[in-house]
């Protein structure tokens, strides 16, 4: 979804959640949070998030972190690839 510049809404914790969090893109809830996942599904359709940044935000995310050559890099480093 962030690739494609859409804003996340997710039952989510750990790795995902902090990059959610970190990309200011979304909204993670805990599991089993049903009254936060229903909170959030409510400011989503009133317009009391700002989608417009969460979609700017979660593409210009995945175009610094995700991109291909960076990618690459990151499994260079790990396996020490020169």
């Amino acid at each position: 979804y962030m690739a494609c510049g859409m804003p996340i809404l997710a039952v989510a914790e750990g790795e995902t959640a902090q990059i959610v969090e970190k990309a200011k893109c979304g909204v993670c809830c805990r599991f089993g949070d049903i009254q936060g996942a229903a909170d959030a599904v409510i400011r989503f359709m009133e317009g009391k998030e700002d989608i417009e940044s969460m979609k700017h935000n979660a593409l210009d995310y995945c175009k610094k972190h995700f991109n291909k050559e960076e990618l690459m890099k990151l499994v260079e480093r790990e396996m020490k690839i020169e």
